[in-house]
């Protein structure tokens, strides 16, 4: 391979490891690599050598890629190179912008090898055939001019075997943009036979949208401005689809160095902008059912993003157990104006019980015209079946949107009057579209089965909680009397009193449990409340303490009352005292008979009170875990209580936005600790009149 074959590939990447990695990628014959690890340095190369394709890093430091390329665009010797630009995330803004900024495409890391030479190689093979044929014409003058009329025949020979056998579409283009010779691969492309393309010119075959540029394009090329054009655009084939090119052009120079015409050369890349356009479809699919897990809310955005890319228009309905009609349905046309229709012959659709029979169809279909589907299938009205024939009814997809064997909807991609072709590409991207959307309808749909177990759970045990409560209020009157002063009255002996004051503790342990039931059942459904006071932290801690001294003897540990400044401040005084209840119960649960220290102390915010033991401790792995609801450090079978006590204990603290930490080593003790600051935020402290009841 001569030195004039070799194509040179810039790399501009600030990491040496993504350079190295490129590089071994890249490692093809007749290739030679430059590489640059900065903008700034992959400029100053541009300006001494030519590249056939650059590879250009999204995010570096000083001058990142977009400004790089930009850059390059500006200069009129290089705005025509191609450029691909490398990141490390798919985000849909930043392919927009690197399309903006001039690329012919965008791969994301971590990269492909195969991906990234299929790629970098369509690009050279182009350069090295744009400079081959520039060689040959080249030759064809010199030999005319050295050689004489046999050099000339040889070399117009071997052009002609080169232009016939050539893997990419060539075409000799006259100014006025009439085809004057296309070689076999060119009318491939087209569909066109080569004498039907000398009568025909890019005017005839060119997208409409892309025609004022192209125009511009070979105008700069005549005018000398530049010296190659290139770009990726579409051409009408002879069938009607679009195919999807990519085009060099530039000027062919007779021997006086007069242009003589135009040579275009075409790569059909159809098939990588569909690969492309399908993996932004179903990214962006993804990223809106993510937004929401109610279909109903996210599938009008897909459906818009469908049409967007894949179809003129289409319908998805999924399943809607709270609609009459069983669906809810979504309706979008790529034609913003055709908004009205749309909405209508979605709510007409919804109103045909033969059309919504049909949702529940399991199976996939390609409908040569949905006109004919509809009539005789869906039994619509006259106003219906205007509103299909108005968006129009060409080739159709059907595919269900099925998850674990059962039909959650479906939906149905429409070629309108476009005349846009629906095939078997098209179908396998309709099914994995169909596969995200099922699934996003079926992770709705158990969520919300999830919440209304929960509203259910929580509804029961607010009921039971208030049930329960019921029976024990007369029962705790009666202990009461029986050990009042009234006792002797009622004839009870020693023996009785000690009786009755178990089942007396036993009721109080019961209506504490319930009343954990009931505090768990407000916070779930964000019903805890604080009513505040001025309150002292240190009276509230010397009362609540007072009341466990039979329990404090029961398990042999001694209280120590440390410090206990008064700290006053704006609290709810009967959860501060349920907070100091649960902790302090804790302490005597777990304390093995050893001693309890309480302090209170006064703090820059507030108040600060730490209650520590000497007890069994808690595993670190479990501390984040015991505040959490029905979790418990140790085994219920050595020690009672259902997990709740801390769970209500931080969610008072943080009603209080406050906190409460604490400090463990297993058989060390626990140190339990709560910041309170002095002044609770007004939202905190909205009365709640079934809490003071439920307390009382």
């Amino acid at each position: 391979m001569t030195g004039d074959d070799i194509a040179t590939i810039l790399i501009v990447d600030d990491r040496d490891e993504n350079v190295l990695a490129l590089e071994v990628m890249l490692s093809l014959p007749g290739v030679e690599i430059v590489t640059a690890r900065s903008g700034r340095e992959a400029l100053r190369l541009i300006l001494k050598q030519e590249f056939a394709v650059i590879l250009l890093d999204v995010l570096m430091p000083t001058m990142d890629g977009f400004e790089t390329a930009r850059l390059i665009r500006m200069r009129e010797a290089s705005k025509r190179i191609p450029i691909i630009f490398l990141t490390a995330g798919p985000e849909l803004d930043l392919v927009s912008e690197a399309y903006a900024a001039g690329a012919v495409d965008f791969l994301v890391k971590p990269l492909n090898p195969e991906i990234v030479k299929a790629k970098v190689a369509v690009f050279v093979e182009l350069y090295r055939m744009t400079r081959q044929i520039r060689r040959q014409e080249e030759a064809l003058r010199l030999a005319e001019r050295q050689r004489g009329e046999a050099a000339l025949k040889e070399s117009d020979a071997l052009y002609e075997a080169s232009f016939n056998a050539a893997p990419v579409g060539i075409a000799h283009t006259s100014f006025e943009g009439r085809w004057l010779r296309v070689n076999p691969r060119f009318c491939q492309i087209l569909g066109y036979s080569p004498e039907a393309c000398l009568q025909l010119g890019f005017r005839d075959v060119t997208h409409p949208e892309d025609l004022a540029e192209e125009i511009a394009g070979f105008a700069e090329l005549i005018a000398g401005k530049i010296g190659t054009y290139h770009r990726e655009k579409r051409y009408l084939h002879k069938l009607g689809h679009t195919v999807w090119l990519d085009l060099t052009g530039s000027l062919v120079y007779d021997h006086a160095g007069k242009a003589k015409h135009f040579i275009a050369v075409i790569e059909d890349v159809t098939d990588r902008r569909r690969t492309d356009e399908r993996q932004r479809l179903l990214a962006g699919t993804g990223q809106i059912l993510l937004r929401s897990l109610d279909h109903r809310v996210t599938i009008e955005d897909v459906a818009r993003l469908v049409t967007a890319s894949l179809c003129d228009w289409c319908i998805i309905a999924t399943v809607d157990r709270t609609a009459e009609s069983g669906y809810h349905l979504a309706v979008a046309h790529a034609d913003h104006r055709m908004g009205t229709p749309v909405l209508e012959l979605g709510r007409r659709l919804l109103d045909s019980p033969a059309f919504c029979r049909s949702l529940g169809s399991d199976c996939a279909e390609m409908l040569t015209d949905l006109g004919t589907r509809a009539a005789d299938a869906w039994h619509l009205d006259d106003g219906t079946a205007g509103l299909l024939q108005k968006l129009g009814c060409g080739s159709t997809l059907v595919v269900p949107l099925a998850f674990r064997e059962e039909v959650l909807g479906q939906i149905m991609l429409v070629s309108g009057h476009s005349g846009r072709r629906l095939g078997a590409i098209e179908l396998a991207t309709a099914q994995e579209l169909a596969q995200r959307i099922a699934m996003g309808v079926e992770h709705g749909r158990l969520y919300h089965e999830a919440q209304e177990a929960i509203r259910v759970r929580d509804e029961f045990l607010s009921i039971a909680s208030h049930e329960l409560r019921t029976p024990l209020t007369p029962l705790q009157i009666h202990f009461q009397r029986l050990l009042g002063p009234r006792r002797n009255e009622a004839q009870v002996t020693p023996e009785l009193q000690r009786i009755l004051e178990r089942c007396e503790r036993q009721v109080h342990r019961l209506q504490a449990l319930i009343d954990n039931l009931l505090d768990v059942s407000r916070i779930s459904s964000g019903r805890l409340r604080l009513q505040t006071e001025t309150v002292d932290l240190a009276e509230i801690v010397r009362e609540v303490s007072g009341r466990f001294a039979e329990e404090l003897a029961a398990a042999e540990c001694q209280l120590v009352l440390a410090s206990l400044t008064s700290v006053v401040g704006q609290w709810d005084r009967l959860r501060l005292e349920q907070v100091v209840t649960n902790v302090l119960g804790n302490a005597i649960k777990y304390g093995g008979g050893k001693p309890i220290e309480i302090t209170v102390d006064e703090t820059r915010e507030g108040g600060r009170l730490r209650i520590a033991d000497h007890g069994i401790g808690i595993d670190s792995a479990d501390l984040d875990r015991i505040f959490q609801r029905f979790q418990r450090a140790v085994s219920s079978r050595s020690y009672g209580g259902m997990g709740l006590g801390l769970y209500i204990t931080r969610q008072i603290i943080d009603a209080h936005c406050g906190s409460i930490q604490v400090e463990s080593n297993l058989g060390a003790g626990s140190v339990f600790v709560v910041q309170l600051p002095r002044q609770t935020p007004a939202l905190a402290r909205m009365d709640s009149g079934p809490h003071r009841a439920a307390s009382a």
